[in-house]
């Protein structure tokens, strides 16, 4: 879209979603999405409480972070009475069962019983005394250096065990919760060198406006840019990817220069191009075979593509890839580059 900007795009991504959304699938009545506007969510907030960029918002379990009294920081999960299903409390056996599903990560468990019983740990008394830890209240727990990189898997971990033990409902496929994901940063460490950025979305992606000026002067260190890239997510998967470009060619040049050390060269023409007056533009790209498969409940993607191809790449529908023959190769004016000679026999 020329002349727009997210604000302009994400309205109207949402309105043709919901127009498109089937009432019902084999027979049975589907429920709608949630109405407009979908909810927004910040790449740091998701981070910081889902561990992940493209978070299942369908149950809680949100991740915290507590500062002790002595100043250490642990990263865990506080499963309170009113969350389980029916009001329930945890039992003794199913917060065993919990403790075995969750060994493999870096996790203490804490937990203390209405009647008074505790099982607690040095920790969880900390806990209790900053955080108003309460009576019937589990906390799993790990220091923020361990587990702050596993919150995403952590916190799928814990629900599967709870789900297993009864103690919450099974997820509904059919529970579609659609956000937005938002503020992320425009560039990211390369994790082939340490020392060099690259694009968190791709090189074509403008930064938020208040981050230019310090950009183009060099003021603001490019990993504290934040671009205006959002994604699209439902249930934990991403269904597509959008962002304002970049329009202006002194702009696109220094991203890929001065930022991402690339040859401009090769864009050269992109960056003229953009010097004639482009105008300012907003593009997004949905998944539509990820839609059908959310809205049909199917267990693998592949069953809801077209023409799906094989694990080694292959269409079963044209034999590609495959040998062209002479003539093709005469019609299109093209010539097969020289065989490469197998120095092996």
């Amino acid at each position: 879209m020329s002349f727009a900007d997210d604000s302009d795009i994400r309205p109207l991504v949402e309105a043709a979603l919901l127009a498109a959304w089937p009432t019902e699938f084999n027979g049975e009545r589907l429920p709608r999405p949630p109405s407009q506007p979908f909810q927004r969510i910040s790449y740091a907030d998701a981070m910081l409480r889902y561990g992940t960029d493209k978070p299942d918002t369908r149950f809680g379990l949100t991740a915290q972070r507590w500062t002790l009294p002595s100043s250490v920081t642990v990263v865990g999960f506080r499963v309170s009475a009113d969350e389980l299903t029916d009001g329930r409390q945890l039992t003794l056996p199913s917060v065993d069962a919990l403790r075995q599903a969750l060994a493999e990560l870096p996790l203490a468990a804490g937990w203390q019983l209405s009647d008074g019983k505790t099982f607690r740990n040095e920790t969880l008394v900390g806990l209790a005394d900053c955080c108003g830890v309460a009576d019937s209240d589990l906390v799993l727990h790990g220091p923020e250096s361990q587990i702050g990189s596993q919150v995403a898997a952590a916190r799928l971990a814990l629900h599967s065990a709870l789900v297993s033990t009864g103690s919450l409902p099974a997820l509904d496929w059919r529970d579609w919760r659609l956000i937005w994901v938002d503020q992320f940063p425009l560039f990211e460490a390369d994790n082939d060198s340490n020392s060099r950025l690259r694009s968190c979305h791709h090189p074509f992606t403008a930064p938020v406006p208040e981050h230019l000026d310090g950009l183009l002067s060099g003021e603001l260190p490019p990993a504290e840019v934040i671009g205006r890239h959002f994604d699209l997510v439902c249930n934990g998967c991403e269904l597509g990817g959008g962002s304002v470009r970049i329009h202006d060619p002194r702009l696109q040049k220094l991203v890929l220069e001065k930022v991402l050390g690339l040859d401009p060269e090769p864009m050269r023409h992109l960056i003229e191009a953009l010097g004639h007056g482009a105008p300012p533009h907003v593009g997004i790209a949905l998944g539509v075979d990820r839609l059908v498969s959310l809205l049909t409940g199917a267990d693998c993607i592949a069953d809801c593509m077209a023409f799906p191809k094989t694990q080694e790449g292959r269409c079963l529908l044209s034999g590609a890839p495959a040998l062209i023959d002479a003539n093709t190769l005469d019609y299109y004016r093209l010539r097969p580059a020289a065989e490469q000679t197998d120095c092996s026999n």
